[in-house]
Protein backbone atom coordinates (compact mmCIF):
# COMPACT_ATOMS: atom_id res chain seq x y z
CA UNK A 1 0.00 0.00 0.00
CA UNK A 2 0.83 3.75 -0.53
CA UNK A 3 0.41 5.30 2.73
CA UNK A 4 0.63 9.03 3.49
CA UNK A 5 0.37 10.67 7.63
CA UNK A 6 -0.22 13.60 8.29
CA UNK A 7 1.20 14.55 11.51
CA UNK A 8 2.92 18.44 12.21
CA UNK A 9 4.56 16.34 15.65
CA UNK A 10 7.37 13.97 14.05
CA UNK A 11 10.67 13.49 15.52
CA UNK A 12 13.25 14.58 16.18
CA UNK A 13 12.64 17.81 14.95
CA UNK A 14 9.32 18.53 16.09
CA UNK A 15 7.63 18.07 19.39
CA UNK A 16 7.84 14.59 20.13
CA UNK A 17 4.90 13.81 22.16
CA UNK A 18 1.92 11.46 21.52
CA UNK A 19 0.87 11.91 18.35
CA UNK A 20 4.27 11.89 16.97
CA UNK A 21 6.01 9.36 18.74
CA UNK A 22 2.56 7.43 17.12
CA UNK A 23 3.15 8.42 13.83
CA UNK A 24 6.61 7.38 14.03
CA UNK A 25 6.00 4.24 14.99
CA UNK A 26 3.36 3.38 13.18
CA UNK A 27 5.04 4.89 10.39
CA UNK A 28 8.68 2.86 10.74
CA UNK A 29 6.86 -0.47 11.41
CA UNK A 30 4.54 0.18 8.04
CA UNK A 31 7.64 0.81 5.94
CA UNK A 32 9.67 -2.44 7.36
CA UNK A 33 6.69 -4.52 5.74
CA UNK A 34 7.44 -3.33 2.55
CA UNK A 35 4.75 -0.41 2.08
CA UNK A 36 5.77 2.43 0.37
CA UNK A 37 4.90 5.45 3.53
CA UNK A 38 4.95 9.31 3.61
CA UNK A 39 5.02 11.62 6.29
CA UNK A 40 4.29 15.50 5.72
CA UNK A 41 5.55 17.03 9.13
CA UNK A 42 6.15 20.54 10.23
CA UNK A 43 9.58 22.20 10.09
CA UNK A 44 9.97 24.37 12.85
CA UNK A 45 12.57 26.89 10.47
CA UNK A 46 15.15 26.85 7.60
CA UNK A 47 13.84 25.55 4.53
CA UNK A 48 11.19 22.84 3.45
CA UNK A 49 12.77 19.75 2.69
CA UNK A 50 12.14 15.91 2.04
CA UNK A 51 14.00 13.15 3.54
CA UNK A 52 14.31 9.75 4.03
CA UNK A 53 14.34 8.07 7.80
CA UNK A 54 14.09 4.85 8.81
CA UNK A 55 12.95 3.88 5.51
CA UNK A 56 9.93 6.76 5.96
CA UNK A 57 9.78 9.80 3.14
CA UNK A 58 9.16 12.47 5.83
CA UNK A 59 7.89 16.07 4.01
CA UNK A 60 9.11 18.75 6.11
CA UNK A 61 7.12 21.66 5.72
CA UNK A 62 6.82 25.63 7.18
CA UNK A 63 3.59 27.26 7.43
CA UNK A 64 3.82 30.70 8.35
CA UNK A 65 1.03 33.48 9.93
CA UNK A 66 -2.39 33.44 8.67
CA UNK A 67 -3.05 35.07 5.58
CA UNK A 68 -5.83 38.22 6.63
CA UNK A 69 -6.43 40.79 4.35
CA UNK A 70 -3.81 43.53 4.75
CA UNK A 71 -6.01 46.27 3.25
CA UNK A 72 -6.31 49.26 5.86
CA UNK A 73 -9.89 48.32 5.80
CA UNK A 74 -9.63 44.99 7.08
CA UNK A 75 -7.75 46.31 10.41
CA UNK A 76 -10.73 46.25 12.41
CA UNK A 77 -11.09 42.72 11.20
CA UNK A 78 -7.53 41.15 12.10
CA UNK A 79 -7.84 42.86 15.19
CA UNK A 80 -11.08 40.55 16.05
CA UNK A 81 -9.53 37.85 15.06
CA UNK A 82 -6.48 38.07 16.76
CA UNK A 83 -8.76 38.75 20.36
CA UNK A 84 -11.41 36.21 19.41
CA UNK A 85 -9.37 33.27 17.46
CA UNK A 86 -5.99 33.23 18.09
CA UNK A 87 -5.11 29.51 18.57
CA UNK A 88 -7.80 29.00 15.73
CA UNK A 89 -5.45 30.75 12.85
CA UNK A 90 -2.12 29.09 14.25
CA UNK A 91 -4.48 25.43 13.46
CA UNK A 92 -5.58 27.45 10.03
CA UNK A 93 -2.18 28.14 9.15
CA UNK A 94 -0.85 24.41 9.16
CA UNK A 95 -4.34 23.12 7.59
CA UNK A 96 -4.14 24.84 4.98
CA UNK A 97 -0.39 24.23 4.47
CA UNK A 98 -0.62 20.30 4.48
CA UNK A 99 -3.49 21.33 2.02
CA UNK A 100 -1.10 22.86 -0.50
CA UNK A 101 1.47 19.94 0.17
CA UNK A 102 -0.91 17.29 -0.38
CA UNK A 103 -2.16 18.85 -4.20
CA UNK A 104 1.85 19.00 -4.96
CA UNK A 105 2.59 15.59 -4.35
CA UNK A 106 -0.43 14.41 -6.21
CA UNK A 107 0.54 16.72 -9.05
CA UNK A 108 4.10 15.26 -8.89
CA UNK A 109 2.69 12.04 -9.42
CA UNK A 110 2.51 10.22 -5.93
CA UNK A 111 -0.14 7.82 -5.52
CA UNK A 112 -1.74 7.21 -2.16
CA UNK A 113 -4.15 4.95 -1.08
CA UNK A 114 -4.67 5.55 2.44
CA UNK A 115 -4.50 9.58 3.97
CA UNK A 116 -4.24 9.48 8.19
CA UNK A 117 -4.46 12.54 10.13
CA UNK A 118 -4.88 13.41 13.67
CA UNK A 119 -8.27 14.65 15.01
CA UNK A 120 -6.44 16.76 17.33
CA UNK A 121 -5.82 20.38 15.46
CA UNK A 122 -8.07 19.00 12.79
CA UNK A 123 -4.98 18.49 10.44
CA UNK A 124 -7.35 17.00 7.90
CA UNK A 125 -10.02 19.40 7.58
CA UNK A 126 -9.19 20.42 4.05
CA UNK A 127 -7.39 17.85 2.30
CA UNK A 128 -7.87 17.29 -1.29
CA UNK A 129 -8.00 13.75 -2.83
CA UNK A 130 -8.90 11.60 -5.72
CA UNK A 131 -11.30 8.97 -5.84
CA UNK A 132 -8.60 5.98 -5.40
CA UNK A 133 -7.69 7.39 -1.99
CA UNK A 134 -9.15 6.79 1.09
CA UNK A 135 -9.04 9.43 4.45
CA UNK A 136 -8.29 7.84 7.84
CA UNK A 137 -8.91 9.80 11.20
CA UNK A 138 -6.84 8.84 13.91
CA UNK A 139 -8.40 9.84 17.59
CA UNK A 140 -5.84 10.92 20.35
CA UNK A 141 -7.66 13.71 22.66
CA UNK A 142 -9.67 16.06 21.31
CA UNK A 143 -8.16 19.76 22.65
CA UNK A 144 -11.51 20.11 24.42
CA UNK A 145 -10.46 17.36 26.56
CA UNK A 146 -7.28 18.90 27.08
CA UNK A 147 -8.81 22.49 27.20
CA UNK A 148 -11.01 21.15 30.26
CA UNK A 149 -8.58 19.09 32.22
CA UNK A 150 -5.78 21.91 32.33
CA UNK A 151 -8.45 24.70 32.78
CA UNK A 152 -7.21 26.89 29.95
CA UNK A 153 -8.73 30.09 29.40
CA UNK A 154 -9.82 30.55 25.51
CA UNK A 155 -11.46 33.29 23.68
CA UNK A 156 -15.00 32.52 22.81
CA UNK A 157 -13.84 32.28 19.20
CA UNK A 158 -11.15 29.42 19.78
CA UNK A 159 -13.57 27.60 22.40
CA UNK A 160 -16.02 27.21 20.14
CA UNK A 161 -14.63 27.10 16.50
CA UNK A 162 -11.90 24.45 17.37
CA UNK A 163 -14.17 21.24 18.70
CA UNK A 164 -16.15 22.08 15.46
CA UNK A 165 -13.21 21.63 13.10
CA UNK A 166 -11.50 18.59 15.10
CA UNK A 167 -15.01 17.36 14.66
CA UNK A 168 -15.90 18.52 10.78
CA UNK A 169 -12.08 16.61 10.16
CA UNK A 170 -12.74 13.39 11.03
CA UNK A 171 -16.45 12.99 10.02
CA UNK A 172 -14.87 13.38 6.66
CA UNK A 173 -12.98 10.52 6.98
CA UNK A 174 -13.72 6.98 5.55
CA UNK A 175 -12.66 5.21 8.38
CA UNK A 176 -11.72 6.01 12.27
CA UNK A 177 -9.26 4.65 15.07
CA UNK A 178 -8.54 5.36 18.46
CA UNK A 179 -5.93 3.57 20.97
CA UNK A 180 -8.57 2.85 23.77
CA UNK A 181 -12.54 2.42 23.99
CA UNK A 182 -12.60 4.92 26.64
CA UNK A 183 -11.86 7.64 23.68
CA UNK A 184 -13.74 5.81 21.47
CA UNK A 185 -17.29 5.34 23.87
CA UNK A 186 -16.48 9.42 24.63
CA UNK A 187 -16.54 10.60 21.00
CA UNK A 188 -19.42 7.92 19.91
CA UNK A 189 -22.08 9.72 22.48
CA UNK A 190 -20.22 13.07 21.54
CA UNK A 191 -19.74 13.12 17.97
CA UNK A 192 -22.64 10.59 17.71
CA UNK A 193 -20.24 8.66 15.51
CA UNK A 194 -21.37 4.83 14.94
CA UNK A 195 -18.10 3.40 13.74
CA UNK A 196 -14.71 3.58 15.36
CA UNK A 197 -12.10 0.59 15.55
CA UNK A 198 -10.18 0.34 18.19
CA UNK A 199 -6.76 -0.44 16.92
CA UNK A 200 -4.15 0.42 20.62
CA UNK A 201 -0.70 2.25 20.55
CA UNK A 202 2.31 0.31 19.00
CA UNK A 203 5.44 0.47 21.36
CA UNK A 204 8.81 -1.30 19.97
CA UNK A 205 9.37 -2.87 23.06
CA UNK A 206 12.87 -4.39 22.50
CA UNK A 207 14.37 -0.79 22.30
CA UNK A 208 13.88 -0.15 25.74
CA UNK A 209 16.44 -1.92 27.87
CA UNK A 210 15.40 -3.67 31.01
CA UNK A 211 15.33 -1.72 34.43
CA UNK A 212 18.67 -2.34 36.74
CA UNK A 213 17.18 0.34 39.33
CA UNK A 214 15.03 1.74 41.88
CA UNK A 215 14.55 4.97 41.75
CA UNK A 216 10.76 6.29 41.09
CA UNK A 217 9.92 8.50 38.37
CA UNK A 218 7.50 10.44 36.24
CA UNK A 219 7.81 10.84 32.79
CA UNK A 220 5.27 13.16 30.22
CA UNK A 221 4.52 16.96 29.86
CA UNK A 222 4.44 18.33 33.41
CA UNK A 223 0.36 19.79 33.23
CA UNK A 224 -2.58 19.92 35.30
CA UNK A 225 -4.46 17.22 33.19
CA UNK A 226 -1.43 14.59 33.75
CA UNK A 227 -1.62 15.00 37.63
CA UNK A 228 1.57 15.93 38.71
CA UNK A 229 0.55 18.10 41.47
CA UNK A 230 -1.03 14.89 43.17
CA UNK A 231 2.51 12.77 42.78
CA UNK A 232 4.11 15.45 44.70
CA UNK A 233 1.51 15.75 47.23
CA UNK A 234 1.43 11.78 47.90
CA UNK A 235 4.99 11.59 47.55
CA UNK A 236 5.76 14.29 50.10
CA UNK A 237 3.15 12.26 52.68
CA UNK A 238 5.11 9.17 51.82
CA UNK A 239 8.57 10.77 52.65
CA UNK A 240 7.38 11.90 56.29
CA UNK A 241 6.94 8.74 57.43
CA UNK A 242 8.89 6.19 55.24
CA UNK A 243 12.52 6.20 53.02
CA UNK A 244 11.45 6.24 49.68
CA UNK A 245 13.46 6.10 46.71
CA UNK A 246 14.24 9.79 44.73
CA UNK A 247 11.58 10.61 42.42
CA UNK A 248 12.64 12.21 39.29
CA UNK A 249 9.90 13.99 37.23
CA UNK A 250 11.32 14.45 32.92
CA UNK A 251 9.04 16.41 31.19
CA UNK A 252 8.42 19.94 29.58
CA UNK A 253 6.08 22.50 31.62
CA UNK A 254 2.26 22.88 30.06
CA UNK A 255 -0.13 24.31 30.71
CA UNK A 256 -1.90 28.37 32.48
CA UNK A 257 -3.86 28.23 35.45
CA UNK A 258 -7.26 29.81 35.52
CA UNK A 259 -5.19 32.77 37.70
CA UNK A 260 -2.83 33.02 35.37
CA UNK A 261 -0.35 30.87 37.05
CA UNK A 262 1.74 28.89 34.84
CA UNK A 263 1.37 25.22 35.98
CA UNK A 264 5.22 24.86 35.98
CA UNK A 265 5.53 27.47 38.49
CA UNK A 266 3.02 26.15 40.53
CA UNK A 267 4.53 22.69 40.72
CA UNK A 268 7.72 24.28 41.61
CA UNK A 269 6.14 26.14 44.11
CA UNK A 270 4.95 23.12 45.40
CA UNK A 271 8.57 20.93 45.22
CA UNK A 272 10.30 24.03 46.79
CA UNK A 273 7.57 24.29 49.71
CA UNK A 274 7.53 20.04 50.53
CA UNK A 275 9.21 18.66 52.65
CA UNK A 276 10.89 16.62 50.17
CA UNK A 277 12.37 19.16 48.04
CA UNK A 278 15.96 17.60 48.13
CA UNK A 279 14.28 14.24 46.92
CA UNK A 280 12.77 15.29 44.16
CA UNK A 281 14.73 16.03 40.56
CA UNK A 282 12.79 17.60 38.02
CA UNK A 283 14.27 17.28 34.27
CA UNK A 284 12.61 20.16 31.67
CA UNK A 285 12.94 17.51 28.62
CA UNK A 286 15.17 15.41 26.57
CA UNK A 287 15.97 13.55 24.16
CA UNK A 288 14.16 10.12 23.53
CA UNK A 289 17.44 8.38 24.25
CA UNK A 290 18.47 9.79 27.48
CA UNK A 291 14.84 9.04 28.77
CA UNK A 292 15.14 5.83 27.83
CA UNK A 293 18.02 5.89 30.01
CA UNK A 294 16.28 7.66 32.60
CA UNK A 295 13.64 4.69 32.62
CA UNK A 296 16.15 1.97 32.95
CA UNK A 297 17.94 3.17 36.23
CA UNK A 298 14.12 3.50 37.61
CA UNK A 299 11.27 0.58 38.98
CA UNK A 300 8.27 2.25 39.68
CA UNK A 301 6.71 4.96 37.51
CA UNK A 302 3.75 6.93 38.57
CA UNK A 303 1.40 8.37 36.21
CA UNK A 304 -1.36 10.52 38.44
CA UNK A 305 -3.81 11.85 35.03
CA UNK A 306 -6.89 13.28 35.43
CA UNK A 307 -7.87 12.36 31.81
CA UNK A 308 -5.58 10.14 29.44
CA UNK A 309 -6.34 7.49 25.98
CA UNK A 310 -3.29 5.39 25.71
CA UNK A 311 -0.63 6.95 26.83
CA UNK A 312 2.96 6.59 25.64
CA UNK A 313 4.65 7.35 28.58
CA UNK A 314 3.20 4.27 30.47
CA UNK A 315 3.67 1.99 27.45
CA UNK A 316 7.54 3.14 27.44
CA UNK A 317 7.88 2.35 31.37
CA UNK A 318 5.96 -1.39 31.24
CA UNK A 319 8.30 -1.97 28.19
CA UNK A 320 11.38 -1.21 30.42
CA UNK A 321 9.77 -3.70 32.99
CA UNK A 322 8.91 -0.60 35.60
CA UNK A 323 6.11 -1.57 37.68
CA UNK A 324 3.31 1.25 37.16
CA UNK A 325 0.80 2.95 39.18
CA UNK A 326 -1.74 4.60 37.14
CA UNK A 327 -4.80 6.53 37.80
CA UNK A 328 -8.68 4.38 37.10
CA UNK A 329 -9.63 7.27 34.12
CA UNK A 330 -9.20 7.39 30.44
CA UNK A 331 -7.83 3.95 28.49
CA UNK A 332 -5.45 3.45 31.61
CA UNK A 333 -7.48 0.68 32.68
CA UNK A 334 -7.24 -1.04 29.47
CA UNK A 335 -3.17 -1.19 29.55
CA UNK A 336 -2.65 -1.85 33.16
CA UNK A 337 -4.58 -4.83 35.09
CA UNK A 338 -4.69 -4.51 38.76
CA UNK A 339 -2.77 -6.10 41.20
CA UNK A 340 -1.52 -8.25 38.23
CA UNK A 341 1.07 -5.95 36.20
CA UNK A 342 0.60 -2.79 37.65
CA UNK A 343 -1.44 -0.58 40.44
CA UNK A 344 -4.68 1.03 39.44
CA UNK A 345 -5.78 3.76 42.21
CA UNK A 346 -8.76 6.18 42.21
CA UNK A 347 -8.00 9.62 40.10
CA UNK A 348 -7.40 12.61 42.21
CA UNK A 349 -6.94 10.56 45.95
CA UNK A 350 -4.20 11.83 46.99
CA UNK A 351 -4.60 9.37 50.15
CA UNK A 352 -5.03 6.40 47.61
CA UNK A 353 -2.10 7.27 46.11
CA UNK A 354 -0.18 7.21 49.47
CA UNK A 355 -1.29 3.99 50.10
CA UNK A 356 -0.11 2.82 46.45
CA UNK A 357 3.54 3.99 47.17
CA UNK A 358 3.31 2.48 50.96
CA UNK A 359 2.26 -0.86 49.14
CA UNK A 360 5.48 -0.66 47.20
CA UNK A 361 7.61 0.27 49.81
CA UNK A 362 7.02 -2.12 52.02
CA UNK A 363 6.69 -4.97 49.57
CA UNK A 364 9.59 -4.98 46.93
CA UNK A 365 9.09 -8.11 45.37
CA UNK A 366 5.69 -6.69 44.32
CA UNK A 367 7.07 -4.33 42.69
CA UNK A 368 9.11 -6.39 40.87
CA UNK A 369 6.57 -9.30 40.08
CA UNK A 370 4.22 -6.50 38.42
CA UNK A 371 7.25 -5.06 36.42
CA UNK A 372 7.98 -8.10 34.72
CA UNK A 373 4.10 -8.91 34.04
CA UNK A 374 3.99 -5.27 32.77
CA UNK A 375 6.80 -6.07 29.96
CA UNK A 376 4.69 -9.20 29.11
CA UNK A 377 1.80 -7.69 28.76
CA UNK A 378 3.16 -4.40 26.34
CA UNK A 379 5.36 -7.31 24.34
CA UNK A 380 2.05 -9.44 23.36
CA UNK A 381 -0.65 -6.95 23.30
CA UNK A 382 1.10 -3.60 21.55
CA UNK A 383 4.13 -4.59 20.49
CA UNK A 384 4.76 -2.40 17.13
CA UNK A 385 4.87 -5.84 14.48
CA UNK A 386 1.25 -6.72 16.26
CA UNK A 387 -0.58 -3.52 16.08
CA UNK A 388 1.01 -2.77 12.45
CA UNK A 389 -0.78 -6.53 11.13
CA UNK A 390 -3.97 -5.02 12.86
CA UNK A 391 -3.44 -1.26 11.21
CA UNK A 392 -2.70 -3.00 7.82
CA UNK A 393 -5.80 -5.40 8.07
CA UNK A 394 -7.99 -2.30 8.99
CA UNK A 395 -6.64 -0.18 5.93
CA UNK A 396 -7.10 -3.32 3.95
CA UNK A 397 -11.00 -3.86 5.01
CA UNK A 398 -12.16 -0.19 4.38
CA UNK A 399 -10.18 -0.72 0.72
CA UNK A 400 -12.27 -3.78 0.07
CA UNK A 401 -14.94 -2.10 0.98
CA UNK A 402 -14.47 1.03 -1.37
CA UNK A 403 -13.60 -1.73 -4.02
CA UNK A 404 -17.33 -3.53 -3.09
CA UNK A 405 -18.89 -0.58 -3.06
CA UNK A 406 -18.12 0.97 -6.44
CA UNK A 407 -18.65 -2.84 -8.06
CA UNK A 408 -21.85 -2.54 -6.61
CA UNK A 409 -22.89 0.66 -8.16
CA UNK A 410 -21.44 -0.07 -11.43
CA UNK A 411 -24.42 -1.04 -13.81
CA UNK A 412 -24.53 -4.61 -15.64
Amino acid sequence: MNILFISSEYPPETANGGIGTYTFHIASELALSGHNVHVIAAKPGGNEETVSSRGVTVHRILHEKYPLPENKLFFPLRQICYKLIPHLLVRLTWINAVQKKVNKLFKDGCKFDIIEYPECGGEGLKISYPKTCLLVARLHTPWEIVRKYDMLKEPAGDRILLPLIEKLSVLRAHGITCPSNALSKLIKSKWNIKNISVIPNPVPVKKFPLTSNCNWIYTGRVERRKGVHILIMAYSRICSKYDPPPLRIVGHEYGILPDQTRYGDYIRKLILESSCSNRIDWIEGCSHEQLTKYLSVSSVAFFPSLWENFPYSCLEAMASGLAVVVSDCGGFPEIVDHNKNGLVVKTDSIDNWENAMKQLILNSELGNLLGQNGRKKVQSEFDSKKVCKEMESFYLRILEEKRTCHRDKVPD
